[in-house]
This record gives structure tokens, sequence and C-alpha cells, in this order.
């Protein structure tokens, strides 16, 4: 089978790894795969050995570009991501006689989206895509939460599949032997428990809610009081650099919280965490960055949004979005529970990683869906 992939770039990010991911899966069981993107020199190109094309960033010219992709590439699957693309990929195929036209696949990678934190542009994309969902062949969400939300807005049930993520559990594995090159780094005292975040930051994923639950930890009289660091792993779009949301989280300063951007030694980095946490409010689908601390055996405390449930069992904490209290406590449940009870319960999540989404199960579940709806 020859797969095209087509996206904006790719650039450190969730969806992005996903497409990395599938493509090294693909071509590890034998078929071919290509990948179109707007942005080229992504940080996600090095070393891929995948065929990469150039879209253009005007949009008649790449429909164009996209165009003799399709009847020139003999592709027998299209698998576009996110809205602009998905849309892009069924307009293209409307020009194109049947016979050499490849199955389009829609990627949809979110689920209880905020309309508040994107443009009126944004939300009207949105909005063509529900209006458009008939016209691919089929819809992958990445959780279950986009599966069902996505079929109550209007979209073709027959047509809608949930595929989770891919979790490499070679990569994303405990590296504890880095944990004190890591604290010498960012100059972090022996005595301090070390939290991460890995998100972008985004009003989404409701950094703020963290920040307030671990003031309120600091102003108790427990022993973590001004005990806890704080990394925040993420980019910053330069749209939310210059946004009130990123200047209040700046205002923390009395926190010991260090935001370091993007980083490629992730597992490294979690390995080193005490525990890590996710505090979205929105937005999220299946959220990476719980499935990826779990393989690396690092406790992690999340908000109940998307699949995060779901994806975390029994090995972690779920707590309300938007409630610090709760949050707070959570960690706290965490930090003091037994050292024998946590290694055997972060043990166990690893395991159960690996038993729902390594690249076996991911691969079968795909090939069913392509198999039974693209003859």
């Amino acid at each position: 089978m020859k797969i095209l992939f087509t996206v904006r770039s790719l650039n450190i990010g969730g969806t992005e790894r996903q497409i990395i991911s599938m493509s090294s899966m693909l071509l590890n069981y034998g078929h071919e795969v290509e990948i179109a993107r707007i942005y080229p020199n992504g940080d996600l190109e090095q070393n891929t050995g995948i065929t990469l094309h150039n879209l253009s960033k005007n949009f008649i010219l790449r429909a164009f570009d996209i165009r003799n992709l399709f009847i020139n590439g003999n592709y027998d699957v299209v698998y576009s991501f996110l809205p602009n693309m998905n849309l892009l990929s069924s307009l293209v195929a409307k020009t194109i006689n049947k016979k050499k036209l490849p199955k389009i696949i829609w990627g949809i990678r979110s689920s209880s989206l905020n309309p508040d934190d994107y443009t009126k542009k944004v939300r009207f994309v949105y909005r063509l895509e529900k209006l458009f969902s008939n016209s691919p062949d089929i819809i992958i969400t990445n959780s279950d939460a986009a599966l069902q939300e996505y079929i109550e807005k209007g979209f073709p049930r027959k047509k809608i599949f949930s595929i989770p993520n891919i979790i490499n559990h070679n990569y994303f594995k405990n590296v504890s032997s880095e944990k004190m090159s890591v604290y010498q780094e960012f100059e972090i005292p022996n005595n301090m428990k070390l939290i991460g975040v890995f998100a972008r930051i985004h009003p989404m994923k409701d950094h703020m809610n963290l920040l307030r639950a671990i003031s309120k930890i600091n102003e108790t009289e427990n022993i973590y009081k001004n005990k806890i660091y704080l990394i925040c792993v993420g980019g910053v779009a330069a749209k939310e650099e210059k946004s009130n949301y990123y200047k209040n989280l700046l205002e923390f300063r009395n926190l010991n919280v260090k935001w370091i951007g993007e980083r490629k030694d992730i597992p490294r980095l979690m390995s080193a965490c005490d525990l890590t946490v996710l505090p979205s409010d929105s937005g999220e689908g299946f959220p990476n960055s719980i499935a990826e601390s779990m393989s690396c055996e690092i406790p992690i405390v999340a908000t109940n949004i998307g699949d995060s449930k779901k994806i975390i069992k029994n090995f972690g904490k779920i707590v309300p979005i938007k409630d610090s209290e709760s949050l707070s406590n959570s960690i706290l449940e965490i930090l003091e529970m037994n050292k024998n009870t946590l290694k055997k319960i972060s043990s166990e999540g690893r395991t159960s990683i690996i038993n729902r989404f390594s690249e076996k199960i991911i691969y079968k579940n795909l090939m069913n869906i392509l198999n039974k709806n693209t003859k």
C-alpha cells in the first residue's frame, strides 16, 4: 500500500510526532510512505528516510500541488491531518477522475475545544469541516471522546472510527540515571520535588490551574511547602507570547518554575520528575504526554478531559478541570505515597501502555479499518 500524509509542518507537536510514528510503523510493515507539508525543515524531518514533498504557502497553488500529487503519485490512500488539510484533500478529490483517485482519510486530533480560544477564521474552518464531513472515505479520531463528540455533531457514523496514538515504549522508557544531570542543568536544589508539564503554552493547556495548585500547597504547613520545582516543557507561539494569558503565567515568579521551551530529550526530562501533570481544560483527544509519562514509569495527575481517564485507568490521578484544590490534593497524595507502592503502580502503568498502544496493536487496528472501508 502506498500512503501520502498531508500536514502543515513537521515541527515538534503531538500530531506531527504521530505522523512520524505512523510513517515509521507503516514502513516497518513494508508499505510505501510519503509526506507533503507546507513548511519544510521541521525538527522532526531529520533522519526519517521518508520521501517529503513541498506544498505552496498560497492556498490556490497548494491545491494544484496536492492535485498533481494525487494524479501522479499512484497513492492508494491520502491521509490528511487537521481541518485545513482535511478540507483541501476533499476539495481536490472532487476535481479528479475517480479511477485515479486515492481513498481519502481525514485525521481528527482534538475534542472539547473551547471556541473562545480560537479566532473567527478558525471557528469558520471547523464549521466547514462538519459541512463537508461526508466527503472523505474514512474519518479517524485518536480518542473515543472525539469519536462520540463528532458523531453527536453530525459527522457520518458509518465513516468515523477511533484509533489511539502509538506510544514508542522503546523510546519512552525510564532513564533515572539522568535525574541528577537534569537537576544540575536547571540548578534545582536536591531537596526539591520535581514536577513536569509537557504541553505547549496555550490557554487550553491551563498551566494557570497548576500554578494555582502549587501556590495552594505553598500556603499550607505541609512538608512540601516551597519544596516543589516545576519545569514547563513546550513551545509558545508568537501570538501567545503577546497574549494576556502568557503574561499572566509569568506573574507567578514567586514559584520555583522554569519555562524551558521545546526539547527533544523528553524521556530524560520525564524520568527526572517525581510526577508529571497535564492540567488541560479543553481540546484534548488522546494526550500523548500522559501515555508517554506512564511509559517512562512516572506518576501522572491529569484533568478529566478527552481520553485521559481511559489512558490512566488506576495508574495515576484524575481531577476535574479548573479545580486547583483537587489538583493540589492529588499532587500531595502522590508525593506522600509509599515508595514501593508507587514503584509497583508505575511499573504496571508502563505495562498497560505497552499492551494497549504499541506499534503492533495500532497497526492491526488501522489495517482492519482500511481493509474494510477502502475496497
